[in-house]
């Protein structure tokens, strides 16, 4: 009895059940394919890129490279006067007189001023500049390596002694900043002028011996006076740069005062021209052109 109610039970509770089946899914509907979007409109070209303005400005000279200074130092001892002498009369410079200090021009170079005097009743005088060279051969002696005439005078008016008489003084630079040396000049003289009178003129010249042959680049007259103190002309030199080449050019100032009446200043431009290697002068126009030297009575 107990087993029969035993296996019923068990039969109920497992082994005679049968199992529920589960409910069938539904399937998905398939995704649908996003439709198509819009095409992007074309990149347009960025606009092409304007060039900023070049602010304007006033036209000024292009400076030139500096040169390569000069050197001014010889190196070795100045010449004594009578050699300077002795070599100008063995180059036949008429009867050589006297000669000025000489000053270095560079390496074994020296450069000095003789003043000859030829002929009789009334005899000429003349200013020769003189460049000087000592070879590097040993025991070897001094030579003129080249030679100009600066200035020819005679004073009629005047006995040998004072005739001759002609102070001068020179100076040794770069005055053009070109990397060479120029001998700068300044020599005092006395002329005669129309309607009598003697004046005092001081000529300044600037040599350039660095060329062959060597040539005067510039003669101006500065300091002007009358014999009798009545107009003087005093004259201030300065060397400056004028037109921004990177080139010092020669700036002159004159002072002229007459008797009785106020002074007069003047100014005076000359511009080294380092394409033509010249100096012109500054006109009353305001151009540049080339200076025709006048002597003396006229300048």
């Amino acid at each position: 009895m107990r087993t029969t109610v035993a296996l019923s039970f068990c039969c109920v509770l497992a082994c005679c059940s049968t199992p529920t089946p589960e409910p069938t899914r539904q399937a998905e509907p398939p995704a649908q394919p996003e439709p198509p979007g819009k095409p992007a409109p074309p990149a347009q070209p960025a606009p092409p890129t304007q060039p900023e303005p070049i602010p304007a400005t006033a036209a000024t000279p292009t400076p030139t490279p500096p040169s390569t200074p000069a050197i001014r130092e010889a190196g070795v001892p100045a010449p004594a006067s009578k050699t300077i002498l002795a070599l100008a009369r063995a180059a036949k410079l008429a009867a050589p007189a006297s000669a000025t200090t000489p000053e270095p021009f560079g390496p074994r170079h020296y450069v000095a001023i003789v003043r000859t005097r030829s002929g009789a009743a009334p005899p000429h005088f003349g200013l020769h500049a003189l460049l000087l060279n000592l070879p590097a051969t040993e025991g070897a002696d001094w030579t003129i390596a080249s030679s100009i005439e600066l200035l020819r005078w005679s004073r009629e008016w005047a006995d040998d002694a004072e005739a001759g008489t002609i102070p001068t003084t020179i100076a040794v630079d770069d005055h053009d900043d070109d990397g060479e040396l120029e001998l700068l000049v300044r020599v005092r003289n006395q002329i005669m002028c129309g309607g009598g009178g003697e004046n005092e003129v001081t000529t300044l010249m600037l040599v350039e011996f660095a060329e062959t042959p060597p040539r005067i680049a510039l003669t101006t007259e500065i300091d002007h006076a009358l014999s009798n103190g009545a107009v003087q002309t005093k004259t201030k030199v300065m060397h400056e740069d004028l037109d921004g080449d990177g080139h010092r050019d020669l700036k002159i100032e004159y002072r002229t005062q007459d008797e009785g009446q106020p002074p007069v200043v003047e100014e005076r431009r000359w511009r080294w021209d380092p394409k033509t290697d010249a100096w012109a002068r500054l006109a009353a126009d305001g151009k540049w052109q080339d200076y025709a030297h006048k002597d003396g009575c006229d300048w």
